[in-house]
C-alpha cells in the first residue's frame, strides 16, 4: 500500500495509519487474550467472542471514520477491509500454528 502510494498509483487514505494501527493493536490484543486461556471449549468460546467484538468495534471505527471524512470514505473503507482480511489471516495462521505446537 505504501509503495503504491509512493509510486503514484493511488492516494494513501487520510486515516490509513490509524486504520493499520487499530487493526494491528486489536489483532494483537485478541491473540494475547486467546493464548492465555486453556482448554479447547473455553478457547472456542473465547475465539467466537473475540470475532464478534472485533467486528462490532471495527464497524464503529470505520463508520466514525466515514462520517468524519466522507470525501475519502471509499479509500478508507477499502483499506479497512483489506487490513481486516490480512490481519485475520495472520491471526488464524498464528493461532493454528500455536495450537498444533501445543498438541504435539
Amino acid at each position: 500500500m505504501y509503495v503504491g502510494h509512493r509510486q503514484g498509483f493511488f492516494p494513501f487514505p487520510s486515516y490509513g495509519w490509524e486504520i493499520i494501527f487499530y487493526m494491528a493493536f486489536s489483532t494483537a490484543a485478541m491473540v494475547n487474550i486467546l493464548l492465555k486461556k486453556s482448554g479447547p471449549v473455553l478457547f472456542t468460546q473465547l475465539y467466537l467472542l473475540t470475532i464478534v467484538i472485533k467486528i462490532l468495534a471495527g464497524s464503529v471505527v470505520i463508520l466514525f471514520i466515514i462520517f468524519i471524512n466522507r470525501r475519502e470514505a471509499f479509500e478508507n473503507a477499502a483499506l479497512f477491509i483489506i487490513t481486516y482480511i490480512l490481519f485475520t489471516i495472520l491471526e488464524v495462521t498464528f493461532l493454528y500454528r500455536k495450537a498444533n505446537n501445543q498438541g504435539t
